[in-house]
């Protein structure tokens, strides 16, 4: 009986032989992949898979659009000032058109 049990470990063995041969040709296959994906492109970011120059193209895109935000903000603050002033000129318009009237009135009972 222990002849018998000699031949299966023997197969056992060299199949669990064969799985890793099988094992490491793939595992190479894919750092193979790997390394080419890297070449082609571009060096791989520390996000993962986004290659670094997506990641720098975007990262300046990033930046040129918060400096337009901040020049947009200068904007705005500037036309809230005006409209402010204009606001503040309105009024003070109205004033002297109610004055100008006033005076009209004074110099028409005058006469």
């Amino acid at each position: 009986m222990r002849r018998g049990r000699f031949p299966r470990r023997r197969d056992k063995l060299k199949l669990l032989l064969d799985k890793s041969d099988n094992d490491n040709q793939l595992v190479s296959a894919l750092r193979a992949e790997l390394e080419r994906c890297r070449q082609s492109s571009g060096k791989l970011s520390p996000q993962g898979d986004v290659p670094a120059r997506r990641v720098a193209d975007l990262a300046t895109r990033a930046a040129e659009q918060q400096a337009q935000i901040g020049r947009q903000e200068k904007i705005i603050g500037s036309l809230r000032e005006r409209a402010a002033e204009v606001d503040r000129l309105s009024s003070e318009n109205e004033k002297l058109r109610e004055l100008v009237g006033l005076l009209q009135d004074k110099l028409s009972g005058a006469e």
